[in-house]
């Protein structure tokens, strides 16, 4: 669960089709802390990145698209009924996850036309080794992490979700010119 204006966001459930090493899974997940344990290679970070993909569609290892389909698989399917415990509100999130083509998020049942409309949903936040990279790497990682928090704190605050349709430009002193995909308008 995570923590939205005193609320929570909890996963109740989570079903897996053809994703990563799952054939098809289905977890059950009970209120408060859940944890996850056992041998290396059974799936545990695979969960993990199946519960971020829904809050980004993106995986949190940086794996293209297509890594997260089972090996012999066309498409792999995640599935999760979540819940905001502040409003009530009940949602289902699914996502299909083509190797090739375009893949496809519905949000109870209604497609999603742009990735941005899934902003506040599901929020997720991973560390792993990876994010060594924002101290080791240059300002592009660091731009892009920030980015991302925008996005989150922007939706938790309330903010507008006003996207401009072009990437915006910004450089600092000294700094690479970069550009960013998304930029938030807090109001």
């Amino acid at each position: 669960s995570v923590s939205d204006r005193g609320g929570r966001v909890v996963i109740h459930r989570i079903e897996l089709t053809d994703f990563r090493n799952y054939r098809r899974e289905t977890f059950e997940l009970s209120d408060g802390v859940t944890a996850v344990t056992g041998k290396n290679a059974q799936g545990k970070t695979s969960l993990a990145e199946a519960m971020s993909y829904l809050a980004t569609l993106r995986s949190f290892r940086g794996a293209p698209t297509e890594a997260l389909v089972r090996r012999g698989c066309d498409s792999a399917f995640v599935r999760a009924e979540i819940c905001h415990e502040d409003d009530g509100r009940e949602i289902l999130v699914e996502a299909e996850i083509n190797r090739m083509g375009r893949n496809k998020v519905l949000v109870n049942k209604q497609r999603l036309q742009r990735v941005r409309d899934l902003l506040g949903i599901v929020r997720a936040t991973v560390f792993s080794p990876n994010d060594l990279a924002l101290i080791y790497e240059g300002p592009s990682v660091r731009r892009e992490f920030m980015n991302d928090a925008l996005i989150a704190l922007a939706t938790k605050l309330g903010g507008t979700g006003n996207f401009p349709d072009a990437p915006l430009d910004i450089t600092g002193p000294g700094e690479e010119s970069g550009t960013y995909d998304a930029f938030i308008d807090l109001v």
